[in-house]
Parts: structure tokens; sequence; C-alpha cells
């Protein structure tokens, strides 16, 4: 690890000469690599040592007045004395990145960037009073830039030698005499304490929980990290911390889209627990939560612990038919598993023909010979004129089968494409309907009721009171509508206003938690007790239904789209085949060769067969489930059936193309027990059966077959 830094200082030398510096008034701020810039002034007096993210940093300064500066780093402007070298306040602002400080009269004017929308970059445009800051809602739930800020790579590390700590701690000790701002700073510092055995690092992680300047994203993501460092009292008041911050600051869990408690958990069981229960607080609905919180239940009951189990299973059930996110992985992972039944039915297909040319071979021997005599030959292919009339239907069924699978595939990928092009730019900052996401709604989002609705409480979240105002009060159908204007009202000091339109929000929707609550009735359901505990002393505004955000969208649950279906592997998409599914134009191209084919047998009569079988046919019989006569027309959907289960059997590359690799991934960030996800919550979401389907085909049908072989003796 030394010779790294040996090595990075050699390239941070070589960086510095050809690295353009910028000033403001006394400071400097260079980039030393990509991952550390150092902050200088006094003529080189003082510096400070930030970490960074991968990608370049663009920072920004300005000279203020006497020896004051400021300096912006991502989304996120400090204020440094420049004579001492310290810095007197840290402030972070919504979007991605400052772009612009500047001097307006006695006001700061800030430009903030939010990078990655489909029409470019967005930029708005703050000011801020040095003597006054009033900083705008950020209702970003992720800490990425700021985390970096106290070296990364190690922050992350499991594993850190005592003689790379020896070597950068006084640079990290000076970062956290001069930057008392910044959590991360201190928890860096905590770490490499921790890495050299010294008693300081418990009382440094309690000092970097307790910044004042934190934000909530930024103590929600420490506790996590103080979970991976064991220190668990540390991580409990981090996260204690946090949430109540996150609820004064006007958050709701339901909005939440990003998973805020991850990683695999190694703790005791009561821990585990604990954890469970903030990535719930924090989450209830967010992508993947339905289906961890029912294995966690499942768990749970597992281990005897039924009335626990049953509460997380009420949980998993919530937030399957509450959830606002709609990113369309549910049908995607249809499509893979339709993707898989047509490739298993096409290799049913195949083996059809090959167990029927063995069959026939006997057959078309004595006939090839009889022509050949004669001098007379007459074409055919695989013996599939001597098929019988139930045969060539069971054929049928296989190719029929396949087609539609291939259709329902197609339908699928479109609706989660739509689904997931539609939502993608409102989940940036891992938080519904908030700060960078009402310009989404306002561009890319067709015009309805309830697009108004959603905007509406974007725009509120994003403290442009006014336009919610006038959105909710075009938007009197809703409940939602009054209930958050009243809130708007209440804030701006209307209280009889506000009440009136509790009252509305009520007689539109009797059962309505949040409007009785506003009213001064007690507390009712688990999210109104939370805000009453946090932030009682501010009126309560609602989320939207599930209905309503599928309908703001364009989007139908579970819909099929027939004609899609229909047309099978001649659908062509390229919304569809853009997306990554085990296709491909060749499987499609035998597909329609083997339908033509199939179609043009049923209309052809069958030549006759007066030579029975080849001896060896009843082991071809035995492997491949319902090629046997006594099958009839069934013998097609069975040997379809066996195929698909075959697939349990298939080595795990195979298995990986079909299988929910992006979907379990997710559910390993849950802290859940260890021997579920040992189990593999990957496993049990793969559309690959068990292998004991595989087995009772195999003896249903030996059984079958058997049995009809010996009456017929």
């Amino acid at each position: 690890m030394a010779s790294r830094f040996r090595t990075a200082g050699l390239i941070a030398g070589l960086f510095l000469i050809t690295a353009p510096k910028l000033w403001a008034g006394e400071i400097e701020v260079r980039q030393i690599n990509n991952f550390l810039l150092e902050l200088s002034g006094g003529g080189g007096a003082w510096h400070i040592q930030y970490g960074t993210q991968r990608r370049p940093a663009e920072f920004k300064i300005l000279a203020g007045p006497g020896s004051i500066a400021y300096f912006s780093h991502y989304n996120w402007l400090r204020r440094i004395d420049t004579d001492k070298g310290v810095v007197t306040g840290r402030w972070m602002f919504p979007g991605q990145q400052i772009t612009s400080l500047q001097w307006i009269n006695s006001h700061l004017q800030i430009e903030v960037s939010s990078v990655g929308n489909p029409n470019g970059p967005i930029s708005r445009t703050y000011n801020f009073d040095p003597g006054n800051p009033q900083i705008p809602v950020a209702n970003q739930v992720y800490s990425d830039a700021s985390r970096a800020e106290g070296l990364r790579a190690f922050v992350r590390s499991r594993v850190i030698k005592a003689s790379d700590a020896e070597e950068i701690l006084p640079e990290l000790e000076n970062a956290v005499r001069r930057d008392p701002f910044s959590p991360w700073l201190r928890i860096a510092l905590g770490r490499f304490y921790l890495a050299l055995g010294r008693q300081e690092s418990a009382r440094t992680f309690a000092e970097g929980v307790r910044t004042e300047s934190a934000h909530f994203s930024e103590l929600l993501d420490i506790a996590n990290r103080l979970e991976e460092y064991n220190e668990h009292p540390a991580a409990q008041l981090a996260f204690e911390r946090g949430y109540a911050e996150f609820w004064r600051q006007g958050q709701d869990p339901r909005l939440v889209s990003a998973l805020l408690v991850p990683g695999l958990i190694t703790a005791s069981p009561a821990v585990q627990r604990e954890l469970a229960n903030r990535a719930y607080a924090t989450g209830p609905w967010v992508e993947g939560a339905a289906e961890a919180w029912e294995f966690y239940g499942k768990s749970l009951t597992a281990g005897r612990d039924s009335k626990e189990g049953a509460l997380w299973l009420e949980r998993a059930k919530e937030a399957r038919n509450n959830g606002l996110l709609v990113s369309g992985n549910d049908r995607y992972f249809e499509a893979l598993a339709a993707s898989l039944v047509t490739s298993t039915f096409l290799a049913a297909a195949l083996l059809y023909i090959v167990v029927l040319f063995s069959r026939y071979r006997p057959q078309r021997r004595a006939r090839f010979a009889a022509e050949r005599a004669a001098g007379v030959a007459k074409p055919g292919f695989c013996n599939v004129e001597y098929w019988r009339r139930s045969e060539r239907l069971a054929f049928l069924s296989i190719v029929a089968i396949a087609w539609i699978a291939e259709g329902v595939a197609g339908s699928s990928l479109r609706a989660s494409a739509g689904h997931s092009f539609g939502y993608f730019y409102e989940l940036r900052d891992g938080s519904l309907f908030g700060s960078s996401t009402h310009h989404s709604l306002e561009t890319r989002v067709a015009k309805s009721p309830e697009r108004d609705l959603l905007l509406a409480i974007a725009y509120q979240r994003d403290g442009q009171s006014e336009r919610a105002m006038e959105l909710y009060q075009s938007l009197p159908q809703f409940a939602e509508s009054w209930n958050n204007l009243g809130v708007l009202l209440k804030n701006s000091g209307d209280i009889p206003a506000s009440r009136a339109a509790f009252e509305h929000a009520l007689q539109l929707r009797p059962d309505f938690p949040e409007a009785e609550w506003n009213l001064g009735e007690p507390a009712r359901g688990e999210w109104v007790k939370y805000h009453e505990e946090y932030a009682a002393d501010k009126p309560m505004t609602t989320v939207p239904s599930r209905a309503q955000v599928l309908k703001a969208y364009g989007i139908r649950e579970n819909s099929v789209e027939w004609a899609t279906v229909l047309k099978g592997p001649l659908e062509k998409d390229d919304d569809v085949n853009n997306f990554l599914r085990p296709s491909g134009r060749m499987r499609a191209g035998l597909l329609i060769f083997l339908a033509a084919g199939a179609l043009i047998l049923v209309f052809i009569r069958p030549r006759e067969v007066v030579l029975a079988p080849p001896r060896r046919q009843v082991i071809l019989e035995l492997l491949f489930p319902g090629t046997a006569r006594p099958w009839g027309v069934l013998g097609g959907v069975l040997l379809g059936m066996a195929c698909y289960c075959s697939s349990a059997l298939w080595p795990p590359g195979w298995a990986r193309l079909y299988s929910y690799m992006n979907y379990g991934a997710s559910f390993r960030r849950f802290p859940l027990p260890l021997s579920i996800i040992g189990g593999g919550a990957a496993e049990s979401l793969s559309p690959i059966p068990s292998f004991w389907w595989f087995v009772a085909l195999m003896t249903l049908n030996a059984a079958v077959v058997l049995f009809w072989k010996w009456r017929r003796k």
C-alpha cells in the first residue's frame, strides 16, 4: 500500500506541473488525482485535502468580503476563513453539482445543475444570504459525493494496514481540525484510529455523528458504515439523528425509491432484526421491498417467531399493493420466463422430430428400397409423412406454445421498457416526486389530472408553494389535493382555510389518517404516528395512491398486448429488441419454419405404416416423455413440460441467462438473514423449476409407457 502511495505521489507531481490552478483571493484549489483534491491558501500556510469520486470533480471558488471565500464541491457549498484556513459553514443544495458562484449585491447567486436529464442538464439559480442562510429542501437520499470527502476508498475498505494508516493519519487529522462541518472526515479519522487500535476511535465516531451540519442522507449512510465497523452504539445514534431529521425536513418514507440500509449484515440476530426494521422505516415500498419483506417474514416464521413473521408478511402485502415505484422489472422477469418456455419448447419440437424419425425409419427404408427397385423416387423429410394425426397435432401444440411464449416475451418487454423509460429520470436522487423530478413530469409525461397531482406534490416538496397551491386548487376531485392544500395554507398562517381544506379531504375520503391528524384527531396509521413522533409541530402531507401514479404515467399493470402475442417472432420492435433477452433472429427463424411446417402437416394425409418400430424405440420413449403412442395429442405438451423442467439440470452458465440475477443482487442489499441469502433470492425468483418436477414427469412417463407395453403383450 505504501508503494502505491509513492506511485500516486509521483503521478500527482506530474499532474501538478500541468494542472491549471484556480484562484479566488488567497485560495487555490487543485485536483491532485481522480480521488483527491486540495484546497490551500495563505501563501501555502495551510491546506485541506478532501477525497472525491472517481469522476473529476467540478469545483467553483469565489472570493468574499475580507478574509471570507466560498468553495463548492459537487452540490455542497463551503465558507472558509482564508486567514485561519478554517471552514466556517457548509450547506447542501438540491441538484448534482454547483456550476456557478456570483456575488449579486450582498447575496450569493448559486447555480446548481441536475445532469442526466434526457433534455440536457437542468440548471436552477438560488439567492443565498450568508448572514441568514435559508437552504432549499434537498430531497436527495444519496450521499455519494459527501461520503467521498473522507477518503472514500479507505472508508469503504474492510481492511486497512497499520502502516498505511500511520502514513495518511496526519493529513486526515489536519483536515478534521480545519473543517469541523464534515461528518465524513471524522468517520474516516475514526476508521483509521480503529485500524491502529486507538481508543479515540469511539469518541471520533461519536463526534462525526453529532456534526450539526450533517444532512439526513449522510447520517443514514454513516449508520450503515458504522455497522460494518461493528460500532453499533454510534450507528444507532447516527440512524436516530438522521431519521429524525429526515421527517423534520418534510420527507416521507413512502416516497423513497432507493434502499437506505444496504449491505449483507453479519451481525447478531438482535442487531439484524433492528437493521431490517431500519430498512422498512426508511423505504417500505422501495424496489424489491415486497419480495424482501416476504422472504424475511417467512424466515422468521420458520424460526418459530410467527407473530413477527406475520407482521413482515403483512408489510410485504402492503408494499405489493401500495408501492409507488413501477420500474418494469416485474414485466422483464415475465419476459425471461416466457423466453425460457420458447427455448425449451423449441428443443422439444426438435426432439419430437428425432424420436418419430427413429420410429418410422424401418417403414421409410422398406419404401425407399421398393421405390428404387421400381425406378421411382418420391421426396420425404424426416419421415413426417408417416406421422399419425394425433402426432401431428401434438407437434403443432408444441410449436403453438413456443409461438405464444415468444409473443408474451415481446409484450412483457415492451411494457417493461415503457415503465422503465417513463420512470428512469424520477429516480436519480432516490426519492419520488422531488426537486429534480418536476421538470421531467412537465416535459415527458402527458398532461392529465393525475399527472398534475404528482406535479403539485413535486412542487410542494421543492418549496414552490405558489405553483403547488395553484395546481391543487385545480384538482378538487382528489382528497390528496385538499389535504396537501391545507398543509400549504396552514404553513402560510391561514388556519381557518386550512381546516376547511382538511375537512373537505375527509368528505371525499372518510378513511384518511393524515387529514384526521391535521384536524387534531389522535394519530392513526403507522406513518402518521412516525410523523407525530418526529415532526409534531408540522402538518402532514400525503402521498398519491398507486392507481394515480399508474394512470399518470399511462401504465396498465399486467396488461397483455394481444397483437404482439399473436405475432410471436414476427413482431419487430426496437424497444423490445434492445432489451437483453436470450433470443435472436436464428431462434425466431427456426420457430417460423417449424410453425409453417406444422400447419402444412395438419392438412396432408398420412401414409400407411405396416412395419413395427425398431426395438430400441422404447428406450427413446422412456427418455423423452410424451413421445410414446399412448400419450396421443397430449404428448407434445408433456414433452415440452419435460424439456422446460430439464432446465433444472443445466450448467450454471446456461441457467444464468434465465435467472433473475439483477433482482437477486438487489435482494442482497437487504439485511436479510444469511440463511435466506444463502438459499438464493435469485434462485427463488428464477423461472427455472425445481429438479423434482423433472423427476416426477420422468417417473409418470415411465409408468405409462411400461404399463402400455405390458398390456399390449
